[in-house]
């Protein structure tokens, strides 16, 4: 961070309103005013609401990133302050927000990847929490429980508070949204269980399948949670930090008389596993802290931490805390009204969602799918079930590996074992063993060998067996099916530390034989849950708009062999054909979606959709290396800037970020060519225009299509499917022209997008050179071509009277 910028703010300014800041380091208080002085510098919509918060997160960056030395001369990284006392530095000590500024704080103060991965935990960790106190919170208003108002909200205080510390102790802060749920199951059963007489209850069934019931969850998976806990409570008794009255090892720990110093003595137990980088859970349930869907107009840190595109302006249950700023009035067009969900489906929270696919995982993983792989395995080869073996061991291995370095951790709710390491000794319980493995590769294994039974027996009730001993002895195939149980495992479990790119990477798949893969894994179980379905279509999307462009994809190996006229290509292969058929009508949907927002005519709408289809069949090289999303904004710019609905690149990219979830760089880091990337005007500019401006201003017909794969004849409406995708994405290069006119032709300097990028350092600014020749007007409309009937109408030579035109019946 540069020294002149940290001098133009004076220190007295940084400390202002800051509590306790005396505490803190010198050396991390400096490193703190230049990165605050950075981040307000460079905040496009700074304003003083912001400084407090701003200050703690630089402060918080500062504490992490400054190297002390002692008197020895040894290095210590870091100031050794903790988040908690971060947070209560200022009288404003609000945690949401903080952490909320946190996120956009990172996003313009560059820093180091490792300290970036630490913070980003931080914030993940967060959202974890607060996520479970949502769910806590919900169903403790659903149970709906009677008696004194202020006892009630002790007994409330007394369950969050065995909640956060059983999790603590028992998960380590990392266990996943599934665990943490049957945690909740565990907490809650013990409260209504164990209710005072003075609070009382209406449940139309007994507590355990009440609340598995609120959280979609089985009781065999809540059960062992119980006794956990129960082991658990009966553990902080003995050694003297909690009090239960009653002869029952669990009996009336809120009874009022114990009540208290159980609230006391659960926080102090608490205060003991928390780490610097930790924040309080305590505050959450404080009265200063009631979490009413908290972050309106604020930078989004969003709560759902489940794998997968987060919808914008999801309704219903799930959270979402972005507030919908198009106020619908009684003026309103329908196109600005937004769509509802339907009342009969309610959109699952992310919990209720790891619970059923939790479920779905216990039915589908049998004990004896060892037994049954080798037995179907030998009707095809002898050997074939050992060489499955040995694949699968090896690639297991490799996962275990990524697994502990990503701190995908193995600890399993049903593993009473984990217990051990908090306290000295408990009966009848032995230490799990170190060389455990990770349960999550196993469970990766079971799933692998479940849908491999499973396609076996399918292939083999419609293929001769020797075409089905050829599949199972292709690596591909192996590979990218073990790659689709990864990502169901990692999904199931919430994990967001393991990428589907890593996933990828470290399967060694290629994302389209990965989509190959996914069409016949959605379709073999018939159980499998409607989320992890919708999360692989999302997978799908992205694979046809960008991933599957890649340079060592296959697919642009097939449009290479097109190019050069390779007789033996084979791009009528029905998975080309089904992949370019996918394409088009995601491509289509984008189109129809992003012209109604701009009210284009339907004219309009068709030339756009030609144009692309132009693009695609004749100049596909522009497709590799970029995002399909990026050539649908040009495309619609270009024609809409030549017709009568003019419209800028801002809006378009306005109207596109409300509508989908953009991916980072759509618009600012657009591939130009081996090792250089613009943003879109600049790319638009250089690269669309002189491959598309012919196309753009004639509208010239194809004959014979380059590819006719992709240059189907259909107009826009008829390439969209019934059931719509998700969104999508694509890219590739095009060659540029070794001779380039310093001056703008007429069609050029018709189609530049002038001043418009969206780079924060620089805006295209064009001077075009003026020419003293009459230049040709490409803008003069022709004669207007009458209509049929009109026609016929004022035609005097005619003496037959004229019929009312009618409407067809389609």
């Amino acid at each position: 961070m540069s020294g002149d910028l940290a001098a133009n703010v004076q220190e007295n300014d940084f400390t202002q309103n800051l509590e306790g800041i005396q505490n803190i380091g010198r050396q991390t208080i400096e490193e703190a005013q230049q990165m605050y002085a950075y981040f307000k510098q460079n905040d496009p919509h700074w304003n003083e609401t912001k400084a407090n918060n701003v200050k703690k997160c630089a402060i918080l960056v500062a504490s992490k990133s400054v190297v002390l030395h002692t008197v020895e001369g040894e290095e210590i990284k870091g100031d050794m302050l903790s988040l908690s006392q971060i947070i209560k530095i200022s009288s404003d000590s609000d945690m949401n927000s903080m952490i909320h500024q946190l996120k956009e704080f990172i996003s313009i103060v560059k820093i180091p990847e490792p300290l970036s991965h630490d913070i980003h935990r931080t914030i993940q960790s967060f959202a974890m929490s607060l996520l479970i106190y949502k769910k806590f919170q919900e169903i403790w208003k659903t149970i709906n429980f009677q008696g004194d108002v202020d006892y009630i909200h002790q007994i409330f205080h007394t369950a969050w508070l065995l909640l956060i510390t059983a999790r603590a102790y028992l998960l380590g802060r990392n266990g996943d949204i599934f665990h943490c749920g049957c945690l909740i199951i565990g907490v809650l059963h013990l409260v209504l269980t164990n209710l005072p007489n003075s609070v009382s209850v209406n449940m139309n069934a007994s507590a355990l399948p009440y609340l598995c019931s609120l959280l979609q969850a089985q009781a065999d998976q809540a059960l062992p949670w119980i006794e956990k806990l129960s082991h658990f409570i009966v553990q902080m008794r003995d050694q003297g930090f909690i009090k239960y009255k009653g002869n029952h090892q669990t009996a009336r720990i809120f009874a009022e008389n114990v009540i208290n110093f159980n609230i006391t003595s659960l926080g102090a137990y608490y205060q003991k596993s928390m780490n610097l980088d930790d924040f309080d859970e305590r505050d959450l349930s404080g009265p200063t802290n009631k979490i009413a869907t908290p972050m309106k107009n604020r930078m989004g840190l969003t709560p759902f931490t489940r794998r997968g595109i987060v919808k914008k302006g999801v309704n219903g249950k799930t959270l979402n805390w972005d507030e919908n700023e198009n106020k619908i009035d009684i003026h309103s067009n329908l196109n600005e009204i937004p769509a509802q969900s339907s009342p009969f489906v309610v959109p699952p929270t992310p919990m209720t969602s790891a619970m059923e696919m939790n479920s779905w995982l216990s039915n589908v993983l049998d004990e004896n799918l060892d037994y049954q792989l080798r037995e179907i395995c030998k009707k095809l080869s002898p050997d074939i079930s050992e060489e499955i073996e040995i694949r699968l061991e090896r690639q297991s291995n490799t996962i275990e590996d990524l697994f502990t370095q990503r701190g995908v951790i193995s600890i399993n709710g049903n593993d009473r074992g984990c217990l051990v390491q908090y306290f000295d000794s408990i009966d009848g319980m032995m230490a799990p063993s170190a060389s455990k493995s990770n349960h999550k590769v196993q469970e990766v294994k079971k799933l692998y060998k479940c849908y491999l039974i499973k396609m076996i027996k399918e292939e083999m009730s419609k293929e001769e067996l020797e075409n089905v001993l050829l599949v199972m002895k292709n690596d591909a195939f192996h590979q990218s099916l073990y790659a689709c149980c990864l990502e169901s495992i990692l999904y199931a479990y919430s994990v967001t530390s393991i990428s589907f790119e890593d996933v990828l990477h470290f399967t060694h798949v290629l994302p389209f034989e990965f989509w190959k893969q996914i069409n016949k894994f959605g379709k073999i179980d018939s159980t499998m849950p409607l989320q992890l379905k919708r999360h692989f279509k999302e997978i799908e999307i992205k694979i046809l708009s960008h991933l599957g462009w890649k340079e060592d994809s296959p697919v642009y190996g097939v449009i290479k062999q097109v190019i050069s006229n390779n007789e033996s290509c084979d791009i009528n292969h029905k998975s080309f054909q089904m992949y370019f058929r996918r394409f088009l009508s995601q491509a289509a949907q984008k189109i129809l979606d992003l012209t109604n927002a701009i009210n284009a005519p339907e004219h309009v709408k068709e030339k756009i959709w030609s144009s692309l289809k132009y693009l695609l069949s004749e100049k596909t090289e522009i497709l590799i290396n970029r995002h399909l999303d990026q050539l649908i904004l040009c495309t619609i710019y270009g024609v809409c800037k030549l017709s009568e609905c003019p419209m800028n690149f801002k809006t378009l990219m306005e109207k596109y970020s409300s509508f989908y979830n953009e991916e980072e760089g759509l618009f600012n880091h657009v591939y130009i060519d081996t090792g250089r990337y613009e943003d879109i005007i600049k790319f638009y500019n250089k690269i669309y225009i002189p491959s598309m401006k012919d196309k753009l201003k004639t509208n010239c017909f194809m004959e014979m299509p380059r590819i006719g794969q992709l240059c189907p004849e259909s107009p826009l409406r008829a390439v969209i499917p019934t059931t719509q995708f998700a969104q999508p994405t694509l890219g590739l290069s095009v060659p540029r022209s070794p001779i380039r006119s310093p001056f703008l032709t007429p069609r050029t300097k018709a189609l530049f997008a002038v001043s418009e990028s969206p780079s924060h350092n620089s805006c295209l600014n064009i001077n075009f050179p003026q020419k003293s020749s009459r230049e040709l007007d490409f803008n003069k409309n022709g004669p207007t071509k009458k209509l049929k009937v009109l026609a016929q109408i004022f035609d005097k030579s005619k003496g037959e009277s004229i019929g009312t035109p009618t409407l067809k019946k389609e």
